[in-house]
């Protein structure tokens, strides 16, 4: 008697579980179902939504020396594959945060950075 009242309790409990499962499973909007070896599948990676895009605006115009610097323009960091570029300092650079940058190291140049003919350039 005590096996057969077990035995409904566990069957109950697995219907449970099996509820609930159907049940978060059919809140999920998105699903993805891979099948192996169908030529015709194509993935679809989607890009993170972002409140603002990135702001990127350089320029080179200088009059004088302390006009130019180096900056990274890419929105990475100096440990992350930051691109360095000889710009003005009226650049305007704002990066969102949703980025994927190389995992490689890159120095500040040691080159100058200088007002060459009305133009930030390296030297």
């Amino acid at each position: 008697m005590i096996v057969r009242k077990f035995h409904v309790v566990l069957i109950l409990l697995v219907i449970m579980i099996f509820a609930i499962n159907i049940y978060f499973m059919s809140q999920n909007e998105k699903q993805t179902i891979y099948i192996p070896g169908k030529q015709t599948d194509t993935i679809k990676i989607e890009e993170p939504v972002t409140t603002k895009p990135d702001l990127i605006q350089i320029s080179t115009k200088c009059t004088s020396d302390s006009d130019c610097s180096w900056k990274i323009t890419n929105c990475c960091t100096e440990n992350a594959g930051g691109h360095w570029q000889c710009i003005s300092q009226e650049s305007q650079m704002e990066c969102n945060e949703f980025l994927l940058c190389p995992q490689v190291i890159s120095p500040k140049p040691e080159a100058s950075c200088s007002c060459v003919q009305g133009s930030c350039a390296a030297g």
